[in-house]
């Protein structure tokens, strides 16, 4: 989820519908690649579009979008990854959507403070590829030809109406 205008101007903090503050998404918000398969499972991995996007030459495998999101947990559950994939489960069949409202009036500082952190993936590299965006001034992430209210996005609505 991200705003149709500045990110410094999309303040979710106090808004009390932040769909409409930040309510769009990439026309096709997912992509599935065959390079990057789970650790216990050949099922395709779902990348973010919009990361791969704002961060062009990135590897096919960052960026996952997939989580497992509500577990009754056992103890022979195993999960890689910050829940991105698991094994010894059951997955439903019916897949869960998720809004991610990451890029907004706080992003930058996010970036920063993650990136010093040091507590993510790989060593923060997406937070420190984000760095760069934030240096660059880079405030618009909407794009006229790629980015659609999400209502309108034919994923969402096919997941949405099943």
């Amino acid at each position: 989820m991200y705003p149709g205008g500045a990110l410094s101007e999309a303040r979710l903090k106090d808004a009390p519908d932040p769909f409409a503050v930040a309510g769009f998404v990439e026309r096709r918000p997912f992509l599935a690649t065959s390079l990057a398969r789970g650790p216990w499972s050949d099922g395709a991995t779902w990348t973010s579009a919009l990361r791969h996007r704002l961060m062009p030459g990135a590897r096919p495998e960052m960026f996952v979008a997939q989580k497992v999101a509500l577990v009754k947990y056992r103890p022979w559950m195993r999960f890689s990854d910050s829940l991105h994939y698991a094994t010894g489960v059951t997955l439903a069949h019916r897949e869960l959507l998720l809004a991610h409202f990451k890029y907004h009036a706080g992003f930058a500082a996010r970036a920063r403070r993650e990136s010093a952190r040091r507590q993510h993936f790989n060593d923060a590299e997406e937070y420190r590829r984000y760095l760069s965006l934030v240096a660059s001034g880079r405030e618009v992430i909407f794009d006229a030809d790629l980015s659609i209210p999400w209502q309108d996005c034919a994923e969402v609505r096919a997941l949405r109406e099943t």
